[in-house]
């Protein structure tokens, strides 16, 4: 896979419905949280097959170890990777940065 290929299937998997609410729900959580817990936060953007593709990307782990081949139960703990924290923080900063702008993409005026 090009860099360029693997750079289009990053942003997709980050442009789907859910892939934030899961990263800002172990931000939120101090680096880890409970399977229950992250579908509380993320409602029904947490599917497992979500988890599977941030895991694959480096983004969050299981630190109990093993694959996530099986449906995790209710008190399976993930944790935040230093990569997917990386990523949460620029995600972070662009959606400030959407924030301040207008629909024609020009700065909101201030006063």
């Amino acid at each position: 896979m090009s860099d360029q290929d693997h750079t289009g299937q990053t942003l997709s998997l980050l442009a789907r419905r859910g892939s934030y609410e899961v990263l800002d729900a172990l931000h939120s959580h101090d680096g880890a949280a409970r399977f229950s817990e992250l579908q509380a936060h993320a409602g029904s953007g947490c599917p497992v097959s979500m988890l599977r593709s941030l895991a694959a990307e480096g983004y969050i782990v299981c630190p109990g170890g093993g694959s996530m081949d099986s449906e995790p139960n209710a008190d399976t703990i993930f944790g935040i990777t230093d990569h997917g924290q990386a990523i949460f923080d620029h995600l972070v900063r662009l959606r400030a940065w959407v924030a301040t702008r207008t629909p024609t993409g020009r700065p909101r005026q201030r006063g």
